[in-house]
């Protein structure tokens, strides 16, 4: 996703996060991330973080089981069945693991039965209580040399990097500098808590240092050169941000995520017409990518290209269908309302307009502020004799600083601030 989208998502990028997050081995952190989200894909989602929690709850329930922790392992398993649909057959295998795991441990003779032994294994052949338990789920997605370093660096390591999943960022972040120092393997986990403080100059450095000792490398699914142009770009190093993205994109000329940000900096930057290239330069090879169209739209409104940016919209719509069940993108509702709003302001298109009106209300959970303002154009453009008190409902609670005063002065006169009802 873009720079843009990245800081300020839109339900869509919401849901390509929250992929994301799945694909590293954070289900929980994928649920939250599309809570309030409505629409197929957000659905899509939350049914693939409940299954990534019933497993995740499953394998702790069978390594304590396998350890003789019972308690733990029918917690676990009452939590599985929480994210489990009825009758789910892992589930039910879970379950048939944990009670003839229980029933060997019943007839097996005095001593208590044997515990896997610490260093057998530096991740699968460990005590119940050992933190890494739940970080060796994460671990599958590190490259093999580095997941061995990571492993070594022992249970303290694991429970402090999985600190910034469980919500605080700041403790990781202390210690996780103690092992920076021993392993620089360890910057990555570091990196990760400093994004989540906002701290992203010194997440960036991080994320230098990292790539300094072991290249560019892909961890699950977060690439390591996404996150430090992100950091960096955030940071507001746009340049040096820029600097890694050509350099990435050399060697990887189709990474959609890359020149997704780079175009996405060239508009922070307002590089206008470069901003708006890299866009169309990459649709072409990803035409169903909204936040491509958008941000052409973006560029061209920021030039004074207002006809322009609605004919972006509009290629960009195209690529989208209204039920979200064909082989094209689901309603794209920011496109949407911009280009509702353009052609509203403009007194153009008057029936594709109210059409965009409707599908941008059709997806929403509840229409705000914007949609009641598009609703007041339709009622100017059309010369209905209601539009003051819509005017007044737009108008009554607006602060004085409020950035939507000028918009309707500009679209309805200084009058519309004092319509009445």
């Amino acid at each position: 996703m873009g720079l843009l989208s990245w800081l300020f998502p839109s339900p869509a990028d919401r849901v390509q996060r929250a992929r994301r997050l799945l694909d590293e081995g954070q289900p929980a952190r994928a649920r939250d991330e599309v809570e309030g989200v409505e629409g197929p894909d957000a659905d899509a989602v939350r049914a693939d973080a409940r299954r990534g929690l019933m497993r995740l709850n499953l394998t702790l329930a069978r390594q304590y089981a396998e350890g003789g922790g019972f308690v733990q392992a029918e917690e676990h398993l009452n939590l599985a069945e929480e994210h489990a649909d009825p009758g789910d057959p892992e589930l039910r295998e879970g379950r048939r693991v944990v009670r003839e795991a229980r029933a060997s441990a019943a007839n097996a003779p005095r001593p208590a039965p044997v515990r896997h032994q610490e260093g057998d294994d530096p991740i699968f052949s460990l005590p119940p209580d050992d933190p890494r338990l739940r970080y060796a789920l994460m671990l599958e997605g590190w490259p093999d040399a580095l997941r061995l370093k990571v492993a070594e660096l022992g249970p303290e390591f694991a429970q402090a990097a999985m600190m910034t999943d469980d919500g605080d960022p700041a403790r990781a972040v202390q210690l996780l500098s103690t092992f920076v120092e021993r392993e620089p393997a360890a910057l990555f986990e570091r990196a990760k808590a400093l994004r989540a403080l906002n701290r992203h100059s010194l997440a960036a450095q991080d994320l230098a240092e990292f790539v300094r000792w072991f290249g560019h490398q892909t961890i699950g699914a977060a690439s390591t050169a996404v996150m430090l142009v992100e950091s960096l770009a955030s940071g507001n190093q746009l340049d040096e941000a820029l600097e890694v993205c050509d350099a990435q994109l050399k060697d990887r000329p189709d990474d959609l995520t890359l020149g997704m940000l780079r175009a996405s900096i060239f508009e922070v930057q307002g590089k206008l017409a470069e901003a708006d290239e890299a866009a169309r330069r990459l649709a072409r090879k990803h035409p169903k990518q909204p936040a491509l169209y958008r941000l052409m739209a973006r560029c061209r409104l920021r030039a004074g290209k207002r006809m322009e940016a609605m004919q972006a919209l509009e290629m960009g719509l195209q690529t989208c269908c209204e039920s979200g069940k064909c082989d094209r993108v689901p309603f794209d509702v920011e496109a949407g309302r911009m280009l509702a709003q353009l052609y509203l302001e403009d007194r153009l298109e008057p029936e594709r307009a109210v059409e965009l009106v409707g599908q941008v209300k059709a997806n929403l959970e509840k229409p705000g502020w914007f949609e009641s303002y598009l609703d007041a154009l339709i009622a100017r453009n059309r010369d209905e004799h209601h539009l003051p008190r819509l005017l007044h409902a737009l108008s009554v609670d607006l602060p004085p600083d409020d950035p939507r005063r000028p918009l309707l002065i500009r679209s309805f006169g200084a009058s519309a601030l004092s319509a009445q009802a």
